[in-house]
């Protein structure tokens, strides 16, 4: 495992070289193997000769972090473009609830929301009902979409590429309860642009909250206090 902290791809191959070395060993606090040890430090040669071996590579530590989590939250962006080169699956989730896309909207890693939504965009393979669930998805916990958290961190370019992109959670009805979803968000924070956008891909202007309010009339209330 040291040898793969630090890098030296020399040391592992020498090691990988015992036929009675059990590549998938994991740490037994973590739970995790060298393949996710390599990600968390960079290690992207690394990760591309253990994967070559055979090793597990979608293990994940105790909070269901897995390497593409792990490659966003460490903003790593060449694994992340390596991990869904391989077709790594984007929808898995994080003990919070938290797909990659959600972590690259919260953490406003832009270029790497930007690498996952043009993997989505530009491979064939993907039907759009899958694209949209993974762009749209809302959070179990938190109740909210990627969008939602870009608007709510503030992240313009995020949630432009998101709406661009075809994201149709502008008003979800788990979130309502606490005016979460990003057409309210965006009346919230004020951010008109988003909300002519959202507008020109299809969001009504005549959705309610659970207050009975209308976007123009949340608008207004917010305008007064």
């Amino acid at each position: 495992m040291t040898a793969v902290a630090k890098g030296e791809i020399r040391m592992v191959e020498l090691i990988l070289m015992n036929k009675s070395l059990d590549i998938n060993v994991c740490d037994p606090e973590s739970g995790v193997n060298a393949f996710w040890l390599a990600c968390l430090y960079g290690r992207g040669n690394i990760m591309k000769l253990l994967a070559e071996k055979g090793i597990n590579i979608y293990v994940t530590n105790q909070n269901k972090i897995n390497v593409l989590h792990l490659a966003v939250l460490k903003n790593h962006a060449e694994i992340v473009k390596m991990l869904l080169k391989s077709n790594f699956p984007l929808d898995h989730e994080t003990d919070e609830g938290m797909t990659a896309l959600h972590l690259a909207a919260q953490l406003s890693h832009t270029e790497i929301a930007d690498i996952i939504l043009s993997h989505l965009i530009d491979e064939s393979q993907y039907k759009t009902s899958y694209i949209l669930e993974i762009i749209s998805k809302v959070n179990s916990k938190s109740n909210l979409s990627p969008l939602a958290l870009a608007i709510l961190i503030g992240n313009k370019e995020i949630a432009k590429k998101l709406i661009i992109s075809g994201s149709k959670s502008y008003y979800d009805d788990n979130a309502q309860q606490k005016d979460l979803s990003p057409i309210f968000l965006a009346c919230e924070k004020e951010q008109s642009d988003l909300l002519e956008l959202m507008c020109d891909h299809g969001a009504e202007l005549t959705v309610q909250n659970t207050s009975g309010q209308t976007p123009l009339m949340f608008s207004s209330q917010q305008q007064k206090m």
